[in-house]
């Protein structure tokens, strides 16, 4: 099943709205927060449990200098941790710790206030657009077949 251009363009306005809304809650909270790679990289390993530093990078499409610095900022955060491959000592596991879930939770929780709080202000015509571009937003920030 494919995702319409519409649903996806609308999805895509909404993931530049969440980089927004990230931004807004900084400014609000005076928390330093984190951006939408770290979201998405412990979003990743939320819903999986674990990936190697190359399996994260190519689910979030970063280059590995790019992954290598995601991996080291979110170490640095305590949001995960890194350990060795019981099978291969030369690889590494990413794990989210408890820091790294309390605060994609309450980045989704937050996140999904505001956007609940923009879709109930939409005229009710609009509104199923929205929703339907809201389910979509998974599949363009972490696809799924991806994600197994």
């Amino acid at each position: 099943m494919g995702v319409d251009q519409e649903s996806r363009h609308v999805a895509l306005e909404i993931a530049l709205g969440m980089v927004r809304i990230v931004r807004q809650l900084q400014d609000e909270t005076g928390e330093v927060l984190i951006g939408h790679s770290q979201i998405a990289a412990l979003h990743v390993l939320d819903r999986t449990g674990t990936r190697t530093p190359t399996e994260l990078g190519v689910v979030l499409g970063l280059s590995q200098p790019a992954v290598s610095a995601l991996i080291k900022r979110l170490l640095c955060d305590g949001l995960i941790i890194a350990r060795s491959d019981r099978t291969d000592r030369r690889k590494s596991n990413l794990i989210l710790t408890e820091e790294g879930l309390r605060r994609l939770d309450s980045l989704r929780a937050a996140m999904t206030t505001t956007m609940l709080g923009m879709v109930n202000l939409m005229p009710a015509a609009e509104r199923a657009g929205a929703e339907q571009a809201l389910r979509t937003l998974p599949t363009i920030i972490c696809p799924r077949e991806l994600l197994s």
